[in-house]
């Protein structure tokens, strides 16, 4: 042990009277001074003043053998640091860092691995411009999830981002956090990091994909009593024009099949256009829709008691609450029988009034409440109006990345005004089964199964219900 001592001691001496010994033992600020061609300027004003300042400073006195071996590795340290703290400047520590190495290696007496090329700092570059591209992708994702987007479409999405880039960033700080010894290996390792962020770069853009694919499949037409719209990102502008066209085997009047001619699983099939207009951003919108039955015998005779060839006109606003999980609706819709008889109906043209409001709360299910106020305008229907209470639950699968299965359920209670004259239909209940396929751009179809039931005076249960199927094709534009 002390023959090996000797021997370092004999080294050493020899070491501190080489040059690349003297320029280690100047000041810290000689070698803060020496780094990129930026540093050199800002250090280079004040070289003439230091210049005779350092002329009247005494020479120092010869330092023990290890004090400049503690100074580099101190310094080689200190830049080490550096790197973890100041990614953006990775480039000029990662070339003061190769300096301290090549002086500690010179030191020690071991041969100092060759310089990194141009060609591997140019590959350093880029791999610095892909991290900060990665980091501007990832900003927009989470941007769109503050802008409006529910964070439970994406929440996958993000955890897998999140993820990925500490993954990153673990093998970023392994090239960087290398042994002396490794040194000869780091443009290689450099090159293993960099194919890494390629790919990393890839399954970003793919989840940034399917980020957008959510927020435009996430917009929906607003109508009475739907759940808040998601807002579509700016670079998707429509003229906010929803069109839709249902065929249904029945209409279901809150639990009543409206065209029955003796019992209520009578197949008359419906048709109804629809026509929303939304109003910009504002939460407005107006909507125009109508039905008419397309067979049965009894068609005509509906028509002329004010039942058949239905036309609505509705009025509403639409506003979203708690990041869009709360939603408030309310809307007027007049209800109008422009082809009715006299003589069958008590008056020329029924016009029914329905204010209503309606509340919808999103979380695992959808919960909704809306409460609608009926009134006949006219004398000879007054009697029937009614307060219509109606809760609903919901809840949508996603299927595939077209198609998902929407499961309904309803109950509705009418409050009448006159509850003699009224004795049917004071209860209901509503079950539907859709299923939601998005089409090319922004065509939809939903064909869907549905059971209602309402309460009947002097009908058995099984009388009661109906079942009939539905097809609806939507048009956004």
């Amino acid at each position: 042990m002390s023959k090996v001592r000797s021997i370092v001691a004999a080294a050493a001496l020899a070491l501190l009277s080489t040059p690349a010994l003297a320029k280690s033992t100047e000041p810290a600020d000689a070698h803060r001074g020496g780094g990129t061609a930026k540093n050199g300027h800002r250090n280079g004003k004040t070289e003439a003043k230091n210049s005779k300042a350092k002329q009247k400073v005494k020479p120092r006195a010869r330092r023990r053998p290890a004090a400049p071996f503690r100074g580099l590795v101190t310094r080689f340290s200190q830049l080490e640091s550096a790197v973890q703290s100041n990614r953006q400047n990775q480039q000029e520590i990662l070339s003061k860092l190769s300096v301290m190495h090549e002086r500690l290696f010179a030191s020690l007496g071991i041969a100092v691995p060759e310089t990194p090329s141009k060609e591997h700092r140019q590959r350093v570059a880029a791999l610095n411009a892909e991290l900060r591209e990665t980091g501007k992708k990832l900003a927009k994702l989470n941007e769109a999830v503050s802008g409006g987007l529910d964070r439970s479409l994406v929440s996958d999405s993000i955890k897998k981002l999140e993820s990925q880039r500490s993954q990153l960033k673990r093998s970023i700080d392994a090239a960087e956090n290398r042994d002396v010894g490794e040194k000869a290996s780091l443009p290689a390792r450099l090159d293993r990091v960099h194919e890494d962020v390629k790919q990393l770069n890839q399954t970003l853009t793919a989840f940034l994909d399917v980020g957008k694919r959510a927020v435009r499949s996430a917009r929906a037409a607003p109508a009475a009593g739907d759940a808040p719209v998601v807002v579509a990102k700016k670079e998707e502008k429509r003229i906010g024009l929803d069109v839709e066209v249902t065929l249904a085997s029945a209409y279901a009047d809150r639990g009543n099949n409206a065209f029955q001619s003796e019992r209520q699983n009578d197949q008359h099939f419906m048709l109804s256009p629809s026509v929303t207009f939304n109003i910009g951003e504002t939460g407005l919108w107006l909507n125009y829709s109508s039905m008419y039955q397309l067979n049965g015998d009894n068609a005509g005779q509906l028509v002329a008691e004010g039942v058949g060839h239905e036309q609505d006109i509705a009025v509403g606003f639409n506003r979203g609450f708690l990041g869009e999980r709360l939603g408030l609706s309310t809307y007027l819709n007049v209800v109008l029988y422009p082809f009715a008889s006299k003589e069958d109906a008590g008056t020329r043209v029924p016009v029914v009034l329905e204010p209503a409001v309606g509340l919808a709360y999103s979380t695992f299910v959808d919960l909704g409440l809306e409460l609608t106020w009926s009134v006949g305008v006219q004398d000879a229907i007054s009697d029937g109006r009614f307060l219509y209470i109606n809760p609903t639950l919901g809840k949508e699968l996603g299927l595939t990345s077209s198609l998902s299965m929407a499961l309904g359920a309803g109950l509705g209670v009418k409050v009448f005004h006159d509850p003699e004259a009224n004795p049917d239909n004071q209860f209901d209940l509503a079950f539907d089964c859709e299923f939601p396929v998005k089409l090319a751009g922004n065509v939809s179809v939903k064909p869907g199964v549905h059971i209602g039931w309402t309460d009947l005076d002097g009908k058995s249960a099984g009388d009661e219900y109906f079942v009939f199927g539905s097809l609806v094709m939507a048009l956004s534009l």
